[in-house]
């Protein structure tokens, strides 16, 4: 099959990999740092447009980490960096002193125009609420799609 060529959301040059995955053409580098944090280690990961993952370590390594986000950013340079990465651990650190109850990252996560719509309603909800999958699927006008947003929520990086 011949190879079809499209532009990321950024306007980077991209190829289609099979259905709706991008490769990039260009090499990205993509900034990690591990940070401690009251509920454990939290792996941290971004590039120059904004966080990509905050994970849950769960007593894997870096070097997992990295490999378990490695095929979806094929000839990636992964470099650890606080200094990239310092304004997130700020925010966190002001969060879990209870100092913080908004955030203020720019973010650059990889999904579907759905994901991020729904990744966007997230955003939205108010500090210490919640808010079912029903409850999001109507705030993005689509009411039917209450296990499509539970879904969502679950490939959030």
């Amino acid at each position: 099959m011949p190879e079809r060529t499209a532009t990321d959301r950024h306007g980077s040059p991209a190829r289609l990999a099979g259905p709706g995955r991008l490769v990039y053409a260009a090499a990205v580098q993509i900034s990690y740092h591990v940070m401690s944090s009251p509920l454990g280690l939290l792996f941290l990961a971004g590039s120059d447009r904004g966080l990509k993952f905050l994970e849950f370590m769960d007593r894997k390594s870096i070097k997992r980490m990295i490999a378990s986000h490695a095929a979806a950013y094929p000839g990636a340079t992964w470099e650890p960096s606080l200094l990239k990465l310092k304004p997130v651990v700020d925010q966190l650190e002001g969060y879990f002193c209870g100092g913080l109850k908004q955030f203020d990252l720019p973010l650059d996560p990889d999904g579907t125009p759905f994901q991020r719509q729904v990744w966007n309603a997230l955003r939205r909800v108010p500090f210490a609420r919640t808010s079912t999958y029903g409850e999001l699927a109507r705030s993005i006008k689509q009411p039917k799609s209450a296990r499509a947003v539970g879904l969502a929520n679950n490939q959030n990086p």
